[in-house]
Parts: C-alpha cells; structure tokens; sequence
C-alpha cells in the first residue's frame, strides 16, 4: 500500500513538473512568431507528412485500378476455367 502511494505522488509530480514548465507552451503558432525557424521546421513536417500520405493512397489507388483493369482483361478465362472444373467435377461424380 505504501509503495502504490509513493507511485502515484511520483507520477503526479512528474505530471506537474512537465504541465508547468515554460518550454510546454513554447508552440510558434500560437505565439504568432511564423517566420521563425521551429515554424519552418514544423512546415517541413507536415509537407512530409503529406507527401507520405498522398504516396501511400496514390499507390492504393493505382493498384486497385490494375486490378479492376485485369479483372476485365481476364474475366473469360477464369470464367471458362470454372466452367472446365465444373464439367469435370460433373463427369467423376
């Protein structure tokens, strides 16, 4: 029981200590300052970010566009294979 109490005043001072330190509320935008250098580097961020995003779901895309394409250049095949297995499956029963 004393240890769980010792945690929990070692967690809430911790907590303390990071809520009310100044460099938490050191955010550019909030501040206005917008031509600074953080302000430029969070930028960078979020256009990697973005760029990162945009790549991933441009190549979602552009595979579920290949597979629809096969789909529709294939499509007779496999309905004449299923057709095949259908009538072979019908003549060993």
């Amino acid at each position: 029981m004393k240890r769980m109490k010792q945690m929990t005043l070692s967690i809430s001072v911790i907590t303390l200590l990071f809520v009310l330190a100044p460099e938490a509320d050191a955010c550019v935008a909030c501040f206005g300052k917008t031509d600074g250098k953080m302000a430029e580097g969070m930028n960078a961020g979020i256009f990697s970010l973005l760029a990162v995003i945009g790549s991933v779901l441009f190549g979602f895309v552009a595979f579920m566009v290949f597979i629809i394409r096969r789909n529709g250049k294939y499509a007779h095949v496999m309905i004449q294979e299923v057709e095949r297995i259908r009538l072979l499956n019908q003549a060993t029963a």
